[in-house]
């Protein structure tokens, strides 16, 4: 039975074992780390699913995709656990494109000892197949980069929901970390007609958000996805302390507004 299955059956000791199998053969396989992660979580060993999660985010630092890595240490905050010096130190090594660090992820994932059968809700990670990364935290120095990821919060959407309408208030803005997602206009007739695909490192509602004007598109996940959000109250106090965080995202403005680009 794969480990999917066993999940399903609500076998997640026999779930873990396999898992520490497959990833001692693939040890930098994301989505069995998070499915690893997801099985401490359901089996009460949060210690050991905060230090899965910070192997990940390091791997995807080293990998160039600074989105997934913000989103691995929203898992951990989720957790009830990190602290003020794990953001600080991504933040550092996403500034100076530090190598993975290395960790032997086997020894983590052997840690956990069975003592709960409790069956707390967790999110499974999806496979993904590429990584990409933001041009937003390319633009930032380590200070505005800090400040920027300890104001997002992580939301999670299935396919078929959407993320935003066109029509209401652009109150935040969103970078696309996993999945992928569809922009939708209405035409004259008030049908919706697809005008754009959003893939991850995609990042949308900048103009909206810097404007005050509504929505100008609608956003439906096209399949499950994880997203980034910031809202306004929180962008305007980091660009109060931090008044070039503002001119990236009104240059960011200004070149979506000049592509025609109406996300």
């Amino acid at each position: 039975m794969t480990i999917e299955g066993l999940i399903a059956a609500q076998r997640y000791e026999e779930a873990l074992r396999l898992a520490q199998q497959e990833v001692k053969e693939n040890p930098g396989d994301h989505r069995l780390l998070n499915l690893c992660a997801d099985l401490f979580v359901f089996l009460r060993q949060e210690a050991a699913a905060e230090r899965v999660l910070l192997h990940v985010a390091d791997l995807h630092v080293s990998e160039g995709a600074p989105g997934k890595a913000v989103v691995a240490l929203k898992k951990v905050q989720g957790l009830g656990r990190g602290d003020e010096a794990m953001y600080d130190s991504l933040a550092w090594r996403m500034r100076n494109h530090a190598p993975t660090m290395e960790v032997d992820i086997s020894d983590i994932l052997s840690s956990v000892t069975f003592e709960s059968r409790d069956e707390p809700q967790a999110i499974v990670e999806e496979a993904v197949a590429d990584a990409a990364a933001s041009p937003l935290f390319d633009a930032f120095a380590r200070e505005e980069l800090l400040a920027f990821i300890k104001g997002l919060q992580l939301q999670v959407y299935d396919s078929g929901d959407i993320i935003v309408a066109e029509g209401d208030p652009g109150d935040s803005l969103y970078l696309l970390t996993s999945g992928v997602a569809k922009a939708y206009v209405r035409d004259r007739d008030r049908r919706y007609r697809q005008v754009g695909t959003l893939r991850d490192g995609d990042f949308f509602g900048e103009i909206s958000i810097l404007s005050g004007g509504k929505r100008t598109a609608t956003i439906t996940a096209a399949t499950r996805c994880e997203l980034l959000e910031i809202d306004r109250p929180t962008l305007d106090a980091i660009t109060a302390a931090h008044p070039h965080v503002a001119d990236v995202m009104r240059r960011f403005h200004d070149e979506r507004l000049g592509s025609d680009r109406r996300l």
